[in-house]
């Protein structure tokens, strides 16, 4: 029995939201996500075109690999990886633009007008170049590594 193309996709989206990503990032970029994080505002939240995202790099890869690379643990290994740098490619694009896919507690008027845009995570650039730039980790949940 063959699944369809759209349950594997959905099935892969919900695995892969069993791995953890980990945005290697200078310990003052980590301290403002964590501040975002705790007044609401968490950018690194997976959402549905995230989700979908990692999904489309996952398979982009899966055919490279599938191709390339005789190990399948291997090619598994850089399916996932592909999977967390479309993540990282997306918070990063979720700051810069200050795309609405989840619900973040918007900054005040005062605050906007002061800073001159509603992005939130944006206000030098810095957060969103780190990001940016920045390798990635991937993880099963519930591993130490």
């Amino acid at each position: 029995m063959t699944k369809k193309a759209s349950e594997f996709v959905n099935d892969l989206k919900q695995a892969l939201t069993s791995f953890r990503i980990e945005l290697l990032l200078p310990e003052d970029e980590r301290n403002k996500l964590e501040s975002l994080k705790d007044s609401d505002r968490d950018v690194t939240e997976l959402s549905s075109i995230t989700l979908d995202r990692m999904a489309a790099a996952f398979m982009q890869s899966l055919e490279t690999a599938s191709n390339l690379v005789d190990d399948t643990t291997l090619a598994a290994t850089s399916c996932v990886e592909a999977a967390g740098y479309a993540y990282r490619d997306d918070v990063a694009d979720r700051i810069k633009t200050g795309r609405k896919d989840l619900a973040l507690r918007p900054l005040s008027r005062e605050y906007v007008k002061r800073k001159g845009n509603a992005r939130i995570g944006y206000l030098g650039g810095a957060l969103y170049r780190s990001i940016a730039n920045c390798e990635v980790r991937v993880a099963k949940r519930g591993s130490n590594s």
